[in-house]
């Protein structure tokens, strides 16, 4: 551990180490470098064991961690098959309890056309240092797409080939097949033989659809968030060219104070107290309401969250709007001392909605005509059927 170039790093051990590390860093080399693909770990530890190195067993994985610490850049862990994009301190206190999960694997070559890959890549996961390794390439890449929404991870409402180039970073099991391979296919081109091969060809076809697929993946949950304010605007009948902002000033405005008027606290009212918080963003009060409609943050929204959220919708913004319609009526009524009573019936021919304005004496007249009908006994559908007809004769 020392200090290179104002900053302190593990590096590989100087020969005069008084520790004799180097010997066991250069076996390390040579061990892998005579090995093609992923080594198991625990083959490793055996061949430090032997002579000339006689590394005792309890410092073998402290040992190798400082090793790989000092070579990252041209190392691949992977844990149970699969490569650790982002290795962490997790990985290291798995790897000290069960060495026999991982294996690593070693890259000596470097001089990829980074000009190119920063010309296009830049901007989505960094610039690249001139001298990269394929670890330098890979790994941003796969941390770019380990940090995408849940949403965006499971999502299949994408372009085929975007799915295909999304589900390579998470399915893949060595940087070298991932980049000269796998992405390509996914991208629906010819896989490269290797970097040599990579750097002759022109990979501006290549580079120019996975930056668009990688675009498409950046943009997915913003394009989820933009389908469900639309959704908004249409269940309240509103403008579809409205801003999220004026969306979210048109709803306040429109239905602000109406939860004081339903007992509905989970459901109806929750809502309207949803669509007029105060969020610090209008970003961020859209999703407040997409999360009490599909029961999860959108942005870990699977298919089934989609569906409750768009049904919810449907369902709390009719009775929003009979809401608002009744305590209009009632406003208006207020010198007549009547009750405003919104009365709804759903069948097969359609909707009726009637608006009935109950003061007392009707509410009386009314109590007499059911009294000489006798329907105290009577039975409850046949109650029912009665307030069925008489909407039916009201809508004619």
């Amino acid at each position: 551990h020392r200090e290179q170039s104002g900053h302190w790093q593990l590096m590989p051990p100087d020969k005069n180490n008084p520790y004799k590390l180097f010997p066991i860093w250069a076996g390390i080399d040579d061990f892998l470098s005579k090995k093609s693909g992923a080594q198991p770990l625990n083959e490793l530890y055996d061949y430090l064991q032997k002579p000339p190195y006689g590394v005792q067993k309890g410092t073998l994985s402290l040992i190798f961690i400082a090793y790989y610490l000092s070579k990252q850049r041209h190392l691949a862990l992977y844990e149970s098959g699969t490569f650790c994009s982002h290795v962490t301190q997790e990985h290291f206190e798995i790897l000290l309890k069960r060495p026999e999960l991982f294996s690593v694997e070693a890259f000596t070559f470097s001089g990829l056309k980074m000009d190119v890959f920063n010309q296009y890549l830049e901007r989505l996961v960094g610039k690249s240092p001139e001298e990269s390794t394929l670890i330098d390439i890979v790994k941003p890449l796969a941390r770019f797409i380990d940090k995408l929404p849940v949403y965006t991870l499971s999502t299949r409402n994408l372009d085929k080939q975007t799915i295909a180039v999304r589900d390579v970073f998470q399915n893949t099991a060595s940087p070298m097949d991932l980049l000269f391979s796998q992405l390509p296919i996914a991208c629906g081109l010819s896989p490269y033989k290797d970097e040599v091969e990579f750097n002759q060809a022109n990979p501006v076809d290549f580079l120019n659809t996975f930056v668009a697929h990688l675009n498409s993946l950046n943009k997915a949950y913003d394009d989820l968030l933009e389908q469900f304010q639309q959704q908004l605007t249409q269940v309240f009948e509103l403008s579809e060219t409205l801003s999220r902002s004026a969306l979210r000033k048109e709803l306040k405005q429109r239905y602000a104070g109406l939860e004081k008027y339903t007992i509905d606290g989970i459901g109806l009212q929750a809502f309207i107290k949803r669509l007029q918080n105060e969020k610090e963003s209008d970003k961020a009060w859209l999703e407040s309401i997409a999360t009490f409609l599909g029961k999860a943050p959108p942005d870990k929204w699977k298919q089934n969250n989609i569906t409750q959220a768009e049904y919810t919708l449907i369902d709390l913004s009719e009775r929003l709007k009979q809401l608002a319609m009744l305590h209009t009526e009632q406003q208006l009524q207020q010198g007549n001392n009547s009750q405003a009573t919104l009365i709804r019936m759903v069948n097969a021919q359609g909707e009726v909605n009637q608006v009935a304005y109950i003061t007392d004496d009707l509410k009386n007249t009314a109590k007499q005509k059911i009294a000489e009908l006798d329907l105290t006994l009577a039975d409850k559908q046949l109650k029912l059927t009665i307030l069925a007809q008489l909407m039916a004769e009201l809508a004619e």
